[in-house]
Formats: structure tokens, sequence, C-alpha cells
């Protein structure tokens, strides 16, 4: 893509790049932009399918939670949330997790240690009403048992959620925010190399040579 000859300050006839390579320019950062607005969508998506499979407990009281690998998962605490039916909202009263005593059952009975998740662990979402308060590796898949109670007697109901990390692994995925990121420096980096060279080439800062 070339406009017509014109010609430099010693009379002789010069290639100027089309302005067309400015459009290609700006067409390759949208798509990098694109691709990055395409993974945060990707990643919401799967933080919210996650959370949509946690099982909520209601406290005080206890609730089976099927899970279906070994590995590590969170108990975490939900200030605003539904379970068996009912809005359950502790903001106001709750604005941290109240004192409670939680127990959680493997497959055969065993008691399965819980212990507090690490404040890098605390991953937070529905809005910031909800963070991760325990943690526990499952020895294998199955059926387990989680019962919780107030420390003391409280009649306000609180929410729990269990379930795995809701960021684990979905930031640095390659269809996440990672690649996302990866894509927009590639094509802005791409981008601004096309766009300088079309510059300095139609203001004569640098010419071609032509051999």
């Amino acid at each position: 893509m070339a406009d017509s000859d014109l010609s430099d300050p010693r009379g002789l006839p010069r290639a100027v790049p089309s302005g067309r390579w400015y459009v290609l320019s700006a067409a390759v950062l949208v798509v990098g932009l694109g691709a990055f607005v395409g993974s945060l969508v990707v990643a919401r998506a799967e933080v919210e399918a996650r959370l949509a499979q946690m099982v909520r407990v209601v406290v005080p009281g206890e609730s089976v939670v099927e899970l279906p690998r070994a590995g590590r998962f969170l108990v975490y605490y939900e200030r605003v949330g539904a379970a068996e039916g009912r809005q359950i909202d502790t903001r106001e009263r709750f604005p941290a997790l109240p004192k409670m005593n939680v127990d959680l059952y493997g497959p055969g009975g065993d008691r399965v240690p819980l212990t507090r998740s690490s404040a890098t662990e605390a991953q937070m979402f529905n809005g910031g009403l909800a963070s991760s308060e325990w943690e526990f590796d499952a020895p294998g898949p199955g059926t387990y048992r989680l019962a919780a109670a107030h420390d003391n007697p409280i009649d306000d109901l609180v929410l729990l959620a269990v379930g795995p990390p809701v960021a684990d692994g979905v930031l640095s995925a390659w269809t996440g925010p990672f690649g996302g990121a990866s894509v927009l420096a590639f094509c802005f980096v791409f981008s601004s190399i096309v766009a300088l060279v079309t510059w300095t080439l139609r203001c004569g800062v640098v010419t071609r040579r032509e051999d």
C-alpha cells in the first residue's frame, strides 16, 4: 500500500506508504482490546458457574456436601444470599464472621481438619459481600457432612458456602485475563510499530531504499 511518489529534498522520488497502514494499526489494537474484554467475560462466567455450584449451609445447621474430587476447598461466609428458600442478610448484624463451631466429616465419618484461610486466599465475591474463612484438603471425592453452630446462641441465621476457590486458575488461564492481557500487549506493540514506521516514512524522517 503506497501513495503516489513524492520527491525528497534532493529531487529524487520516494515512495510514501498509504495512510491505510494507520487503519491496519488501529484494527489490530481493536482486536487486542476485544480479546481482553472477551477474556474478562469468560473469567466472570467461570466464577459465576463456580458460585452456583457451591453448597450453602445455614448456620446453625448442617448439610451434605458432594465433592467431585480430592483437593483444596474453601468455606466462605456470605453476608447476603439465599438457601433453603430463605433470604439471609447479615450485613448490619455481622459485618465480620461471628464466632462459631464448624466441623467437617469425610465419607468414612472421619473428621476433616479445617484451618483458617490465609489473607492471600480470601477471595471476595458477591460484590465484596463474601469472603473465605476456612480451608480444607479433601482426601477424595465423596459425600461430606458440614455441621456448624454459633459459639453463643443467637437468633440470627448465618450463611456459609462450600466449594473450590472461586478464582483458582481463572485469572492465570490463557482463556482468562492473563491470556487476554498477553494478546492485548502483543497487539499494542505490533500496532505501535506499524504506526511509527508509517509515520516516519510519510514524514520523510526515514526514507526507504530504492535498489
